[in-house]
Formats: structure tokens, C-alpha cells, sequence
């Protein structure tokens, strides 16, 4: 077993596009601790079928390095990393999390409306996600990694970028969305208790792959609701600056938004063409394009600037 493992090690985990689309489905995304499990599961499921995913390896085996990848992030865990889940919280303890956290979720709907500390209840509510996920903050290089691509804590920069002005019920969307989805979760966890919700959340579920999209979508839209707010005094010039900086760390780290941004760079390419476009229209959609570009535009790779090639959103 520990040459089939060493192949499993070996592995190219970065170029698998067959990996890249099997864990971008799972949702919620893993904690950094709980990657190499799943891995584990695709490697029997598409590789390998002989492979034990429940063998453990010998300290020498287990001690040989590795890299954990998502979206084009990678670290090497050091000899003193477990990886058995001492990330992970008392069960117990995650139990009461996991009930806190959803008592929050349900304040942020229920405050919707109204929008009475509702993203104060909702920083609670992604701060004790983060936190059940990750386990205690550590001052790492790889705890840092992890953060940055857990989608909770980039929703949780999203609800404190909503602080810094005025917000409307669309700008709302993407939190409420994540909070249904969390919700469905949890009920489904509690067949008992919410029987008869059960099958919603089932379909919920079932669809969160599409959703996220959805999410993404909405995501971008707020951005550019954000800029066109600043001519009708719904928002200051402050907000889309730092929103767009936002949604730059984001193309980076989450695929949805990436996606996102291409559909849409896609169809305004298509429309610009259109004969019947007048002069003008393609002029304003021209430097709209420019903008959106200079915020979003990315260091280039060494790569890409031998080719002469800049990495931007648009």
C-alpha cells in the first residue's frame, strides 16, 4: 500500500481538471486540514478503485511533502503538521458552534427587511463559521492561505466592505444567499427537528453549485450598482474603489466570479459588435471596459510578460 500511496503523493493535483471540477463542487469548500480527505476519495474514485483511503501511512511516508492546491494556491505543509484534524474543534463543542451559527443566519434573514444590525449579525455568524473551519487563528503562512480561500471569510470581507456606507436590499443578496444555503445545511444535518423542511433544503443543496453561481453574478452587478451609484447620491465615491479592490482578490482566489466576469466580458464584446450599436454607445462601453480593467488588472506572471500578456478581469 505505501507505493500505491506514494503514487497517490505524487499525484499532479494542480493540472487535474477532473480534480479542479470535483472539488469545486463540494460545498461548503474544506478546511485546509480536511483537503487530503477528499482528495483521497476522488484518487479511489477516478484513479485507482484498489486505493484504501482509510490506510495510514508510516511516520517516513507520512513526513514525505506534499502540496495542497485549490485554485491555483499551493503550500507544504511541514514534519510537525497533523493532518488527523487537530484543526478541528471538540465535536461537542462544534455541535454548540454549529447551533449558534445557525441562530445567526436565521437573525440576518429575519432582520432582512429592516436592516437593523443585520450585518452585524451576519459578521457573527461568518466569524463562527471561520472559526469552526479553521480552529484557532495561528500566525502561518498557511493559515493564511486557508483563509484566503475559504469562501466564508471572503464573504465575511464582503459584509465588512457593506460597513463603510449606505446599502441597499440588492447589495444584501449574496449574504442572504450564503445564509440560506448554510441554513439548508444545518437543517438537513437535524432531519428530527425540521422534518417537513427537509426536502427544500435537499433541493437547496442539490443546487449549490448553480447557486454559487448566481451569487458570483450578483457579486458583480452590486459592483457596478455601486458606481452608478455615486451619480445618483446613493453611495459615496469611497465604496466601488474598495469593492472593485475586493472583487480583485476575488477573481483571483474564487472560480465562480472569475466565470463571472468572463460571461459578462463575453456578452459586452458581443453587443459592442453589434452593427446596429451606434458610434457613441461603443465609445462609452469602450472606456467603461478601460476602467473596469485598470481596477481589476493583476500583477503579471513572468510568463505573461515574456508573452506580453497582462492578467485583468476584463
Amino acid at each position: 500500500m505505501e507505493a500505491k500511496y506514494k503514487l497517490f503523493l505524487e499525484f499532479n493535483w494542480r493540472d487535474s481538471t477532473e480534480w479542479q471540477n470535483y472539488y469545486r463542487d463540494i460545498y461548503p469548500t474544506p478546511p485546509g486540514n480536511r483537503i487530503e480527505h477528499y482528495k483521497k476519495k476522488f484518487y479511489k474514485l477516478k484513479i485507482d478503485p484498489e486505493f484504501d483511503i482509510k490506510w495510514i501511512p508510516t511516520d517516513n511516508t507520512q513526513n514525505t511533502q506534499h502540496s495542497t492546491t485549490n485554485t491555483g494556491f499551493s503550500y507544504t505543509p511541514g514534519p510537525n503538521t497533523n493532518r488527523t484534524g487537530a484543526r478541528t474543534m471538540n465535536t461537542g463543542i462544534s455541535k454548540i458552534a454549529s447551533h449558534f451559527e445557525s441562530f445567526f443566519w436565521l437573525g440576518f434573514l429575519l432582520t432582512f427587511f429592516v436592516q437593523y444590525h443585520t450585518l452585524k449579525i451576519a459578521t457573527i455568524a461568518f466569524l463562527i463559521r471561520i472559526f469552526r473551519r479553521t480552529g484557532r487563528p495561528r500566525f502561518t503562512i498557511e493559515y493564511a492561505q486557508e483563509l484566503f480561500l475559504d469562501e466564508h471569510f471572503q464573504m465575511m470581507l464582503y459584509v465588512l466592505l457593506l460597513m463603510i456606507d449606505r446599502i441597499s436590499f440588492f447589495s444584501l443578496l449574496p449574504i442572504a444567499i450564503t445564509a440560506v444555503l448554510n441554513l439548508s445545511l444545518y437543517i438537513r444535518q437535524n432531519q428530527t427537528v425540521f422534518k417537513p423542511l427537509v426536502p427544500y433544503c435537499e433541493k437547496v443543496v442539490s443546487k449549490r453549485v448553480e447557486i454559487a453561481k448566481s451569487r458570483a453574478n450578483i457579486e458583480l452587478a452590486v459592483g457596478f450598482l455601486f458606481v452608478f451609484g455615486i451619480f445618483f447620491r446613493l453611495n459615496s465615491f469611497v465604496l466601488p474603489i474598495f469593492y472593485w479592490q475586493y472583487l480583485r482578490f476575488k477573481y483571483i482566489v474564487n472560480e465562480d466570479v472569475k466565470a463571472a466576469f468572463s460571461r459578462l466580458n463575453l456578452y459586452v464584446i458581443s453587443f459592442k459588435n453589434k452593427p446596429w450599436v451606434p458610434g457613441g454607445v461603443k465609445y462609452v462601453i469602450t472606456k467603461v471596459q478601460e476602467f473596469f480593467e485598470y481596477l481589476g488588472r493583476t500583477e503579471p506572471t513572468a510568463n505573461q510578460r515574456a508573452g506580453g500578456q497582462n492578467c485583468t478581469i476584463f
